[in-house]
């Protein structure tokens, strides 16, 4: 790979990691979340009704994962907690369990007129200033699954069906602090890059601390995007992304070595589909996505562990949703490096992936580097340009000669 290349693989991966800083929960924003769910975990629990005695409420999803991204078009972040009731019998009915929870909110007179039922959860819509809402699911503790799982109402099967946050976010996180290893050779024509200042500078050190999260923030908010856009009318629901995305980025960590890092995010996104397994029947094709979390030992029946593909196998049109988008999510991300220009780069970003957010944040991007510059603070460095200090760099072309 030339140096041409290797610069411009370092500037993309760059200004994603810049993109979805801006696309999390705010710091003020998870302040107001766990001071809320802490609120309604108080009020479900001083109930009279002993089977809400003890109850315990905590995040699962994005926020226990980590992998929040903002909603498109000023929309709220769709944040989930599980309610779990620890006194509640494990043979609860899962209609009864559900209406548990839902009739104890409504007697708080705030809670009341925030409700909405879901097929799994009770919603709480917050003020459209909050820019979230909370989806509550009642649990009880799956006596079947030695991890620790949980049992969740379904009301359209009239059934408790497994899951295991908890482990399952356990997961994602041991599979994260797995290292994708890159050539020798890169990182030498990287600081030769970086040493002749010929890149297109971003306005700090820019490091990925954690690809894999970063990976599912840009898998989830293209999925969002393109939905939103009218492109994809099935979009795939996040925890099948974030299974697919988790078994194939520890993959692609012992598959070999990458170039660059923007060259393993690509292998990530295309090798996804590889872990969702297809069974041919006399009915059409039978989709198996299993929890890892939910496998209690080898002779776990299918029963106690969860499918999270369960609703393809019912309605064919979500599976090629999530074949659709996967092919458009990978295309997309090629076209990308070939786009010359940060002009192209940016109405890219703008138009097919991130959304109308693009443009603010390569105008942020643009306009710090531009203070640096007439203010002298710019300087090139081992790993990255940045405000700091160091060599001054020179007036820059886009990607390098």
């Amino acid at each position: 790979m030339n140096q041409f290349a290797t610069n411009k693989k370092q500037y993309l991966s760059g200004v994603l990691e810049l993109a979805f800083r801006q696309l999390e929960l705010s710091d003020f924003q998870y302040e107001q979340v766990k001071k809320r769910y802490g609120l309604v975990a108080q009020w479900i629990g001083s109930s009279s009704d002993p089977r809400l005695n003890g109850s315990i409420i905590y995040p699962q999803g994005s926020v226990l994962l980590r992998t929040t991204v903002a909603p498109i078009s000023n929309g709220t972040f769709d944040l989930d907690f599980v309610c779990q009731l620890p006194a509640a019998a494990n043979d609860e009915s899962a209609v009864t369990l559900h209406k548990l929870v839902g009739d104890r909110l409504r007697e708080n007179g705030t809670y009341k007129t925030m409700l909405e039922p879901k097929n799994r959860c009770w919603r709480l819509n917050y003020a459209e200033s909050s820019r979230f809402h909370m989806d509550i699911t009642p649990a009880v503790r799956n006596l079947a699954c030695g991890n620790n799982g949980i049992l969740v109402p379904d009301r359209e099967l009239s059934q408790l069906k497994p899951s295991n946050p908890k482990g399952f976010a356990a997961w994602v996180d041991k599979t994260s602090k797995l290292s994708p290893t890159f050539t020798q050779i890169t990182r030498r024509m990287v600081e030769a890059a970086f040493a002749k200042a010929d890149i297109q500078p971003l306005p700090e050190n820019v490091d990925v601390h954690d690809p894999l999260r970063r990976i599912i923030q840009v898998a989830k908010r293209h999925r969002d995007f393109t939905h939103h856009s009218g492109k994809l009318e099935h979009p795939p629901i996040s925890v099948i992304i974030t299974t697919l995305a988790t078994h194939s980025y520890a993959y692609c960590v012992h598959a070999g070595t990458y170039e660059t890092p923007w060259d393993f995010v690509l292998s990530v996104l295309r090798n996804m589909h590889r872990f969702i397994r297809v069974i041919d029947t006399s009915n059409g094709p039978w989709y198996w996505i299993e929890n890892p979390a939910t496998i209690e030992n080898p002779v776990t029946t299918a029963t106690n562990v969860e499918n999270f593909a369960e609703k393809w196998n019912e309605s064919p049109e979500k599976a090629n949703g999530f074949f659709e988008w996967h092919a458009a999510i990978v295309s997309e991300f090629e076209q990308l490096f070939s786009l010359e220009g940060s002009d192209q780069v940016q109405h890219h970003f703008a138009k097919q992936l991130v959304g109308p957010e693009a443009d603010s944040i390569f105008s942020s991007i643009n306009a710090s580097v531009n203070a640096a510059r007439v203010s002298g603070r710019l300087f090139a460095g081992r790993t990255g340009v940045s405000i700091a200090t160091g060599t001054p760099v020179r007036k820059n072309t886009f990607f390098g000669d």
